[in-house]
């Protein structure tokens, strides 16, 4: 366990624990380096090897040694490849009999199933001698046609994740081998891998099974789209040590205990100290110093803030177009100013409105085009125009809310009082939150999303993303928050993800979508989303006219006026009356007729559901094929379960990854600080002279640095034994629960699903293997695994089979009565808990099995994918997690 001390509290005025705040970005080991060698210098280098360090663990060259013998299938013919250096054969330098732990173990791969045969390997050696092996050496004779290495190396390196043993690879090409072949070239020779830490690039996932995660190389900090998470684990920033942390601040925080320590202040009490137990260790954080001018003893620029309000109603993008407006008002000529672009305006000098606005403090502002730009005047426009300028007419006026001094706000925080107070803090932070975010909040390729969160998207050289599927792709983005800390005030910066729909013909995003659904859920799918229709005549490339809109829906009644539910382009009709031809009359008019005779238009799908882009009760009808979807629009729904494991696996990330994509180097800074301005690589000038300057503050491009603790891990106690956990985690296999759980009667229910070759726990004959458990016999096996945990068991009932339909949103109403039926049966046998085995893992099948389990029936259930279940690698410590989820307590 890692504790996080101090430095980095969100304000010491809260005396919150730190272990409430954001977690540091990682740990820094010390590096190790990777060499290339042949096998025949191994048992030298034993003592270098790395090792854990455990406490009461036996020497550090206690090791044990894995060959693993490689082989290919051809013909019916097996090919071998064997070991000729014997690792056990030669002791290095120093060695003594105590230190011989090693257990030599030959194992077979076969190219095509290489996870399979190394996770068994490393299982068996692991759960052999688990008190004494810290270290496992594989040696692994192949050729490079045989096995590919790096796969090998990752699969590897995944083992030695899961069991918390380092691990040591050694791949030897030079062997003799039964059937001749070519000499291996000399870049072939054996690589020996000091630290798998610092090993292969792979990308994430593959947890649990091939799910179609990248293994590709790591994603530099400006990735651009595609690709999963990408990259692995390491250390940050390894060519530059970690500095002290700031002692001013230190010095600080205990005089602030001290002044607190046994106090109650605004109803908390005073912190009474920081822990002392443990490794004291560095970390970095992902917080950013704010220096002011007068911490630098320069001149002190004032902020002053200004409020703007608008008549009548007014939507938020209406708004933001009319602030764009403000700022292009004489009044602000020469003046730095940052904006939410909603109310706040934040200045470098104090406007003197009224002199620029003739002794007024309002002015006018008619808006006719998305983004503020002004139409050319008619002298006599036609009356709708006129209405039209009349909607979009507002009076706007800023107002003037008071000038602030960072100096106070430094004092403020410096100050040893603990009855110190500052009461435009909040405001202040406000001001500093809007000048910090600017730059991207400018930027029309970069969308903001909540409170100061901004998301680089197409057309921006800082976006990254992954596709989600149905229509949606997954965007990084970055959070920013100014936080005032102990003596002083920091920047958090941090990595976020969103779903956002992708930029694309709409046509193309309903076919993604799924085109076969019901048209309801595709029109709820689309609804307020905007969209760009260009209006270009039949004969011509370019467009003569481009509207942006939004989706209301599709085309259906309005009151008296019947128009048919979702109808095509040639089944709605409208009354149109040609405004620019004085005294016609209104007449009705097909949508597909309207664009052929008034814009030149042919459609060419016109059998597709019309758009409504207007209101429900004043409809304005679009075909989408004109239409595009725009970029940098959030799906702000649920996502489906395919969908949130294609999130997870795109913004889960390691810790080292997000710090590169944040700070970067020096030479190559992170997307956060560009897209902030704070940073640009170097010798290419200093962008905070456009950006954060100017207001009188400048932020520093590197982390801070904090003090930290490792906490011994808890000893995990069983009925009959102690276990001490590795980095979280323990193998419970052979425990017994110190307070078992009971059930009276219980049943297997397995679901197969119609058509499918195989089933649940019978897999197709393609990948039918002769040593799995049958079904009788592995339901057996796994009552023997519930009883060995100490779980008190009552009657069984029969094993019950049901077909359900494929698992379709079409057939789920029918699959869900079956579920009920099945979930009633078991009710009317009074079981109190029931194991359900899975033809497949699917989200909405498990969601309604725990749905009917938990809330209808009130029947404990716990539910196993067959083929996960049957399969004999690994099946005990498969059974075992199953169990401890049927009930008990270690």
């Amino acid at each position: 366990m890692i504790v996080f001390d101090r430095h980095w509290n969100a304000s010491f005025r809260t005396f919150t624990d730190p272990l409430s705040s954001h977690p540091p970005f990682f740990i820094p080991p010390p590096p190790l380096p990777k060499l290339s060698i042949k096998t025949s210098s191994l048992p030298s280098l034993l003592p270098l090897l790395p090792s854990k360090d455990r406490a009461g663990s036996l020497p550090r060259h206690s090791a044990a040694s894995l060959a693993l013998k490689i082989t290919r299938q051809e013909a019916n013919k097996s090919h071998s490849y064997r070991n000729q250096s014997a690792l056990a054969q030669s002791n290095p330098p120093g060695w003594t009999e105590k230190h011989n732990q090693s257990l030599p173990r030959e194992t077979s791969i076969n190219r095509t199933k290489t996870r399979t045969s190394i996770q068994r390997a490393f299982d068996q050696i692991i759960s052999d001698r688990a008190p004494i092996v810290d270290r496992v050496v594989i040696i692994a004779i192949t050729e490079p046609f045989i096995l590919n290495i790096p796969r090998f190396l990752f699969e590897l390196s995944k083992c030695q994740e899961t069991q918390e043993a380092a691990a040591v690879a050694v791949v030897e090409s030079q062997v003799v081998v039964e059937v001749a072949t070519a000499a291996p070239a000399e870049e072939d020779v054996a690589e020996i891998e000091m630290a798998m830490r610092g090993g292969p690039s792979r990308g994430r996932g593959d947890r649990g099974g091939d799910r179609g995660r990248g293994t590709g190389p790591p994603r530099g900090p400006h990735g651009g789209g595609g690709g999963r998470g990408g990259g692995r684990g390491g250390i940050y920033d390894p060519g530059e040590p970690a500095p002290a942390p700031d002692a001013r601040v230190h010095k600080a925080e205990d005089d602030l205990v001290k002044e607190t320590k046994g106090k109650i202040i605004d109803g908390f009490p005073g912190r009474p100290g920081y822990g002392t137990q443990g490794k004291q260790i560095v970390l970095r954080a992902n917080y950013f110093v704010i220096a002011t001018a007068f911490e630098q003893n320069l001149t002190e620029q004032p902020l002053y803030r200004y409020e703007l309000s608008v008549s009548g109603e007014v939507s938020k993008p209406k708004r933001r177009q009319i602030f764009e407006e403000v700022l292009l008002h004489p009044v602000l000529k020469d003046v730095g100013w940052g904006t939410d672009y909603a109310t706040i305006l934040v200045t470098t000098k104090e406007l003197d409105i009224k002199k620029h606005m003739g002794g007024s403090s309002e002015m006018k502002i008619t808006l006719s085009r998305p983004g503020g730009q002004q139409q050319q005047q008619q002298e006599n426009p036609p009356d709708f125009v006129q209405e039209a300028r009349r909607r979009n007419t507002f009076l706007a006026s800023l107002n003037y809310q008071g000038s602030f001094n960072l100096r106070q706000m430094i004092e403020y925080l410096r100050s040893p009082s603990a009855g110190a107070m500052y009461q435009g803090s909040a405001d202040l932070i406000q001001m500093l939150n809007i000048i910090v975010a600017k730059p991207p909040n400018s930027s029309p390729t970069v969308r903001n999303i909540g409170q100061n969160k901004f998301y680089p998207f197409h057309g921006h050289p800082g976006m990254e993303s992954a596709n989600l599927g149905a229509g949606l792709e997954a965007l990084r983005g970055y959070y920013s928050s100014v936080r005032p800390t102990v003596g002083r005030m920091l920047l958090n910066l941090n990595a976020t993800s969103g779903a956002f729909f992708k930029p694309m013909r709409l046509f193309d995003l309903i076919a993604e979508f799924g085109g076969g659904k019901p048209l309801d859920q595709i029109e709820a799918f689309i609804r307020m989303l905007k969209v760009e229709a260009k209006y270009v005549k039949d004969g011509q490339t370019k467009p003569f006219m481009v509207k942006t809109k939004s989706i209301v829906g599709f085309a259906r009644s309005i009151g008296k006026v019947k128009v048919k539910r979702f109808g095509n382009a040639r089944e709605v009709k409208f009354s149109f009356e040609d405004r620019s031809k004085p005294g016609s009359s209104a007449q009705e008019i097909s949508v597909f007729d309207y664009f052929k005779r008034h814009h030149g238009i042919t459609l060419q799908s016109p059998d597709r559901p019309v758009l409504n882009v207007g209101t429900p009760g004043d409809p304005q009808y679009l075909p989408a094929e004109l239409c595009t979807v725009l970029p940098g629009q959030a799906y702000r729904r649920l996502l489906s379960g395919d969908q949130t494991t294609e999130m997870l696996g795109f913004a889960a990330r390691f810790p080292n990854l997000n710090a590169m994509s944040i700070a970067g180097t020096p030479q190559n800074p992170g997307t956060a600080l560009r897209l902030l301005r704070l940073a640009d690589p170097a010798g290419s000038g200093d962008p905070q002279t456009g950006s954060v300057k100017p207001f009188g503050i400048s932020v520093s491009t590197k982390m801070i640095t904090v003090p930290g603790r490792i906490l011994p891990a808890p000893q995990i106690k069983y009925g009959n034994k102690s276990l001490n956990p590795r980095s979280g985690s323990w193998n419970s296999a052979n425990q017994r629960f110190v307070k078992p759980g009971k059930f009276d009667g219980w049943q297997v229910v397995i679901l197969n699903v119609r058509g499918n070759r195989g089933n649940a726990l019978v897999p197709e004959p393609t990948q039918y293997q002769p040593d799995i458990s049958r079904p009788a016999k592995l339901i057996d096996d796994f009552a023997k695994f519930l009883k060995d945990y100490g779980i008190q068991m009552g009657t069984r009932h029969s094993t019950q089979e049901h077909l359900l339909e494929p698992l379709t949103m079409q057939n789920r109403e029918q699959n869900d009565k079956q579920l009920k039926q099945i979930f009633a049966n078991a009710d009317a046998k009074r079981a109190a808990m029931m194991l359900v085995i899975l033809p497949a893992n699917d989200k909405w099948l498990y969601a309604r099995l725990k749905f009917h389990g938990d809330i209808t029936y009130g029947i404990g259930t716990v539910c196993a994918v067959g083929s996960k279940m049957q399969k004999p690698n690994g099946q005990g410590m498969y059974f075992g997690n199953v169990s401890q989820l049927q009930g008990g307590a270690p």
